[in-house]
C-alpha cells in the first residue's frame, strides 16, 4: 500500500499530533471529530491520504490553527510556506524568512486603483525582496517612495526612493484609530498615493490629520476624509 507520509495534508496532521501527543489517538479523535476510527487509524499510519475536510474538523476540534502550523511545520523542515495572501515565505535560518513582493512606484497610482482586482495585475511590476523576521498572513506590498515628506534627517525618517515593506491595516480596523509608528502609513487614495503619519482622527465625522516629517513650511497637515481612501498600510520595514 502506498506511503503518504509526504502529502501535505498528511504531514500537518501527523506535526499535530505529535505535538498533541494524545495517548489513546485514534478513540479521542473520533471523540472529538465523529470521523471513523478505521480512517483515523489509516491516517495515523499513513496508509492513505488525510482529506481536507477531516484536518479541519481535526484542526477545529482541537483549536489549531492550520495556517500558524504550516508555519511552525515550515521552520521545523526548513521549507518556504505560501500562505493565503500568496506571497512565499522561504527559511533562510536563524529563525528569518526572505519573502518577495510587489514593488509599486507612486506614479502607478491610477493603474493600481483600475486594475489591482484582474488576477494577473501584480505579474507586470517588479518584485523586491525583504528579510523579515516571521511569516505575515496579512496583505502586503512594496513601495517606492517618492519625495522626501517624511524625512527630516532622524533614523527613523524615510528619504525619496526608498523602498518599504507595508503591511494593510483592513477597514474594519480603522475606526480603531491609528497607533503611532515609527515609520508611517502608506495611504492609497482617490487621487494619489500618499506616506504619512496619522497624528489625529474624528471618529465622528471620519476624518484623520495628516502629518509629514519634514518641517519644511509646504509639508503642512492636513485633513483627509476616510470617504476618500482605499487602503492603508503600515510600513513596517525599509531599504535604501
Amino acid at each position: 500500500m502506498t506511503d503518504y507520509q509526504n502529502n501535505r495534508t498528511n504531514q500537518l496532521f501527523h506535526f499535530a499530533l505529535n505535538k498533541l501527543n494524545i495517548r489513546f489517538p485514534v478513540a479521542e479523535i473520533h471523540r472529538n471529530t465523529g470521523a471513523g476510527k478505521g480512517n483515523i487509524s489509516n491516517y495515523i499510519k499513513n496508509k492513505v491520504s488525510v482529506s481536507n475536510n477531516f484536518l479541519k474538523k481535526f484542526a477545529d476540534s482541537y483549536n489549531i490553527n492550520l495556517d500558524e502550523l504550516a508555519v511552525e511545520l515550515a521552520n521545523d523542515k526548513n521549507q518556504s510556506i505560501t500562505p493565503k495572501n500568496g506571497l512565499t515565505f522561504t527559511e533562510i535560518g536563524n529563525g528569518q524568512f526572505s519573502v518577495a513582493v510587489p514593488l509599486i512606484p507612486f506614479e502607478a497610482h491610477a493603474r493600481y486603483l483600475s486594475e489591482q482586482q484582474d488576477a494577473d495585475f501584480f505579474d507586470d511590476f517588479e518584485s523586491v525582496t525583504f528579510i523579515v523576521d516571521k511569516v505575515g498572513f496579512g496583505n502586503y506590498r512594496a513601495f517606492k517612495v517618492k519625495g522626501d515628506s517624511m524625512n527630516d534627517g532622524h533614523i527613523i525618517d524615510t528619504q525619496d526612493g526608498a523602498i518599504v515593506l507595508a503591511r494593510e491595516l483592513q477597514q474594519h480596523h480603522w475606526h480603531d484609530g491609528f497607533r503611532p509608528t515609527d515609520y508611517g502609513w502608506i495611504l492609497i487614495t482617490q487621487h494619489n498615493i500618499l506616506f504619512k503619519d496619522i497624528i489625529g482622527f474624528d471618529i465622528t465625522i471620519g476624518e484623520i490629520t495628516c502629518h509629514s516629517r519634514n518641517s519644511s513650511p509646504e509639508y503642512s497637515d492636513f485633513q483627509l476624509s476616510l470617504n476618500e481612501v482605499f487602503q492603508i498600510f503600515k510600513v513596517i520595514k525599509r531599504m535604501f
